[in-house]
């Protein structure tokens, strides 16, 4: 693909998104009330749109070669990315997680693939050589780790043997060897015996040399014309579009295509290095050249203000004061104002209304003093007229949209040139980054200067006066020398404080040696196989319609056994009429409503393994892997549940990220957990506490577990992204008695537990540490879901898959384990097996399939294709998801707070309080006063 068709890719881009950005700022006037039915009409197609424009800039920020295009294209597309979250935050919050945008595809026709979110490849090919060193660090530290090697095993060939033993042995494999050479010739001679029997029996004449020949001749002729007649078919029915292209075909292209792709890489990291280069050498010889020139006019410039200054000083101002370096220097906007101070008539009428401002202001306070009380009595008289109405925000990423596309209109748009196939850097353009910006070399000389104004002010007030500069220097210097006496006091000797003063390269080789970081399998969020669900909006309205009937034949029912206790009479004519008496009936109805429940029957849980994919993407790979988005999407503590709400024995909220991932075992919970470190090179840490690194005994009580927690934290924020990975997290938070009971394992949990908790708001709101827990739900586990909930803020559900995702999964993975020769299997075989296969979880389904197609079968599958048959013998060892464990994962589901993420929409939610918080607020008040 060539720089047109890129750049036109980005033309494109931007003019979708500077109408987007039109349309989503025009709901922000102040007035728009939105709810969820308005966001569900307007947002939900804004926020596909925005994905399809985010997908666009980052195939051309991934190809372009231009840098400093690229630079501006990055600032964009993080802005679209963040922007893009943030109506997905909206959306989840008002109106739940994991809709179905069933009808918004069809309004704008678009496929079900359009909702796959794609990860921005520069979260590791930026990082490339980074992780290439770490990698190789890992495998440095792995061949000099000093704890002894587990020992092997004896097998019987490891064995020591006599010598008599083993000549035996070798005589047994020679006569073996002997044998079946022998056994190989004598039936050779008996095959050629036969046919020559044949031949004296048919009375056939043995040919000469010149007729067998011509016969071989014949026939290979005859085989070399009909297999050129197949391929002429074949190319003219491809010509025609009538058959796909040959396989060998697709690969040669696609290699094409990787090559192409390949040397743009590597002319976009040469123009980038020679960029940087260029920039380092034109920033010196611009400040060789030009540098002194600028700094002779910013000091003259500045002492012109400041002598101005001097002048019109008053007895009580302090002309002297220079900003200091901190606080900006001469680009101080207070000292700018200052020194272009206004003449004598403007500051009369600058006074005048000044007075007249303090005056109105004052009436102004009286007013809302007054509007306040009234509105104090007002509340206290009818609390009902109280009436929250939401509007809109204005985005964070709204101005850097707008500057976004602003520059690429007036800078790029008309910059392109089409000859240029080297597409190096713009000469202009860099001069003036050099020159301006907050770190330009404009910046910096003026820093220069702002120095030697400061020294010359100080020696100049030092002239004029120096016997009040010496006293009052005298002065500070006391105060100061007290300030740092009483600095130094402290607390020192403190295990957390051993661990600060040590060195992150040192403290991650110990965690690595001690396997606490592991080496993670490469897998990536698309090996999560399963597909779109392009049924969901019809079953949720059918779910609805089911839990309405249910609700009106229970109240019908209910209503006949009324009448049945109410009037005799009637009651003998409703027996007769459906040949039951009344005890009959009631059980009956009893056992009916058991089986079908008129609470919790139109809701549906369960996303879809596609949705599940895309809420992984948007809630822990999108913020973890880039700092911007980090920054402005998810700043952390204002959102953070309180305490007080989930229980009294809650912990506290977090700073940082915190994912749980709960689900069936085999779901593919651990598996995404390496995605999520594998997509954003993030540095992955195993605190799993029945995991290898806790078995040794040296992390079982609470002071090397705080050691450890230290040591982790510190290592995840200096090397960030990191994901913390705890799995079997239930055991950290639930109280196991009775027979559950592990005391070996409660040495681990309790400090592990409490440590956890503290190190977790040690973090700041900005940085990129993941603490990832995964789950299989339990009795337990539904007893502490308050206290699990209020630690981790996102909840995310791995489902089972359903029929097209077990139909995708068995054909792909067949495919991928034994090739295209695997894949002779019917369409109605793999039926069969995606129905076998119901309500078991994807990791059993890939076991199965590496159970059954093992090296030694995939060598044969010419000689003996694959059969559905086979796969049964490893099936039948697995167990599927049992109705039991279903309802407890549906129930704690259905539990998590509406508006978390991961959190469906329910029938039910449309019946809650607009305000659940403040209503509770206001009973507790109410409860008070009486």
């Amino acid at each position: 693909m060539s720089n047109l068709t890129y750049e036109e890719q980005l033309r494109e881009a931007m003019v979708e998104l500077r109408e987007q950005l039109e349309c989503d700022m025009g709901f922000a006037d102040g007035k728009t009330v939105f709810d969820s039915e308005f966001l569900l009409q307007n947002y939900g197609p804004l926020y596909i749109k925005y994905l399809m424009v985010m997908r666009k800039l980052e195939n051309c920020y991934d190809q372009l070669l231009h840098p400093q295009k690229r630079a501006d294209v990055r600032v964009v597309l993080d802005a679209t990315i963040g922007r893009m979250l943030e109506i997905k935050k909206n959306l989840v919050h008002h109106c739940g997680d994991y809709i179905n945008y069933d009808d918004v595809l069809i309004d704008l026709k678009l496929v079900p693939e359009t909702l796959e979110i794609p990860i921005p490849r520069y979260y590791t090919e930026e990082r490339k050589r980074e992780l290439g060193d770490r990698k190789k660090l890992f495998e440095t530290w792995a061949q000099t780790d000093p704890s002894p090697a587990d020992p092997k095993p004896a097998d019987d060939d490891n064995l020591p043997i006599d010598i008599t033993t083993a000549i035996t042995i070798l005589q047994c494999n020679e006569r073996g060897r002997q044998g079946r050479l022998r056994a190989k010739f004598m039936k050779e001679i008996r095959d050629q015996e036969e046919r020559e029997r044949k031949v004296l029996a048919e009375g056939q004449i043995e040919s000469d040399l010149q007729q067998s020949a011509t016969k071989i001749q014949k026939h290979f002729k005859g085989f070399l014309a009909r297999k050129r007649c197949k391929e002429l078919k074949r190319q003219e029915l491809e010509f025609l579009g009538m058959e796909l292209p040959a396989t060998d075909r697709v690969a040669q292209e696609a290699e094409k295509l990787n090559k192409v792709l390949h040397r743009r890489k590597l002319a976009q990291q040469q123009n980038y290095q020679q960029l940087e280069v260029d920039r380092s050498t034109l920033r010196q010889e611009i400040k060789d050249q030009e540098g002194g020139r600028l700094m002779e006019e910013v000091h003259d410039e500045l002492l012109e203000q400041i002598i101005k200054l001097k002048t019109n000083a008053g007895e009580n101002d302090k002309w002297w004061e220079f900003p200091s370096v901190e606080e900006g220097g001469s680009r101080n906007p207070e000292w700018m104002a200052v020194r272009t101070e206004p003449s004598g008539d403007e500051q009369a009428a600058g006074a005048t209304q000044d007075a007249a401002k303090t005056s109105g202001g004052k009436d102004g306070k009286k007013k809302k003093e007054s509007k306040k009380k009234e509105g104090k009595k007002g509340k206290k008289g009818d609390d009902s007229s109280e009436t929250k109405v939401e509007v809109i925000p204005a985005s964070k990423f709204w101005p850097r949209l707008h500057e976004g596309t602003d520059r690429y209109v007036t800078v790029w748009q008309d910059r392109f040139e089409p000859t240029d196939f080297l597409q190096k850097y713009d000469k202009t353009l860099l001069r003036a980054e050099i020159m301006e910006g907050p770190g330009g070399l404009e910046a910096e000389l003026r820093g220069y200067v702002d120095a030697l104004i400061r020294v010359e002010i100080h020696n100049l007030q030092m002239g004029l006066m120096a016997g009040t500069a010496k006293k009052s220097k005298g002065k500070n210097k006391g105060k100061n020398k007290k300030e740092k006496k009483g600095k130094t006091g402290g607390k020192t000797g403190d295990s957390s404080d051993k661990v600060k003063a040590q060195d992150v390269y040192n403290l991650c080789r110990e965690l690595y040696w001690i396997k606490f970081i592991p080496n993670i399998p490469e897998v990536k969020v698309a090996d999560y196989i399963g597909a779109h669900n392009l049924m969901g909006r019809v079953e949720e309205e059918a779910s609805q319609i089911q839990g309405g009937q249910i609700e009106e034949i229970s109240r019908k029912w209910q209503e006949l056994l009324d009448k049945w206790e109410e009037d005799p009479e009637q009651a003998k004519v409703i027996e007769r009429s459906i040949c039951m008496k009344k005890e009959e009936f009631q059980a009956l109805f009893t056992e009916w409503k058991k089986g079908n429940p008129s609470t919790n029957v139109g809701t549906l849980f369960e996303p879809s393994m596609a949705q599940v994919r895309q809420a992984v993407t948007e809630y822990c790979i999108l913020p973890l892997g880039s700092q911007t988005i980090r920054d402005l999407v998810d700043p952390g503590g204002d959102e953070a549940k309180k305490p007080e709400k989930a229980g009294k024995k809650a912990p506290a909220a977090t700073n940082g990220m915190a994912a749980l991932f709960y689900g069936a075992s085999l779901s593919g919970k651990t598996m995404m957990s390496h995605a999520i470190a594998n997509e954003t090179g993030s540095l992955f840490f195993d605190l799993t506490p029945t995991g290898p690194a806790f078995q040794d005994g040296r992390y079982c009580s609470p002071g090397p577990i705080k050691i450890l927690l230290a040591m982790v934290f510190k290592v995840a924020r200096a090397w960030a992204p990191a994901v913390i990975y705890i799995d079997k997290v239930d055991a950290v938070f639930c109280k196991r008695k009775g027979k559950n009971k592990n005391p070996e394992l409660d040495k681990v949990v309790k400090p592990l537990k409490k440590e956890l908790l503290s190190s977790m708001k040690t973090l700041e709101p900005t940085d990129r540490v993941l603490v990832l827990g995964n789950c299989h739900i339990s009795e337990e586990v539904l007893k502490a879901q308050d206290e699990m909930l209020s630690f981790f803020k996102v909840a995310l559900y791995f489902p089972h898959p359903d029929y097209a995702s077990r139909m995708l999964l068995w054909t792909t993975l067949v495919k991928k384990a034994g090739g295209s020769r695997a894949v002779t299997l019917p369409d109605t075989d793999f039926e069969i097996l995606a129905y076998m296969t119901t309500k078991c979880t994807s990791g059993v389904i890939a076991n199965v399939i590496a159970e059954t197609l093992t090296k030694r079968r995939i060598r044969r599958l010419n000689h003996r294709p694959i059969k559905a048959d086979e796969f049964l013998n490893s099936l039948v060892k697995y167990k599927p998801v049992f109705k039991e464990d279903w309802l407890m994962m549906k129930e704690f589901s259905l539990k998590v707070p509406f508006g978390t993420p991961g959190r469906r929409k329910n029938p039910d939610d449309d019946k809650r309080p607009v305000d659940d918080e403040e209503g509770k607020g206001k009973k507790g008040k109410k409860k008070g006063k009486k």
